[in-house]
């Protein structure tokens, strides 16, 4: 993210979905190609795997934020 900052953004929540997204395709491997028109092709038994590691990753964080102090202020 380097250079990433506040100013790049037109607004602060558009920076913040910035820095704290997270790209599964980064983390699991799994293959896709392209369409003779450039568009991202994945086949369906990787869309499976996507969603299984997608829903156990969410699970996995709403563990966690039921577990977490609430804030003080």
């Amino acid at each position: 993210m380097g250079t990433a900052s506040p100013g790049n953004f037109s607004d602060l929540t558009g920076w913040e979905c910035f820095v704290n997204s997270h790209d599964l395709e980064h983390e699991i491997p799994v293959a896709f190609s392209r369409t003779d028109d450039g568009e991202p092709w994945i086949s369906h038994l990787a869309q499976i795997v996507f969603l299984r590691q997608g829903t156990a990753l969410g699970l996995a964080v709403r563990r966690r934020a039921a577990g977490a102090e609430p804030p003080r202020g």
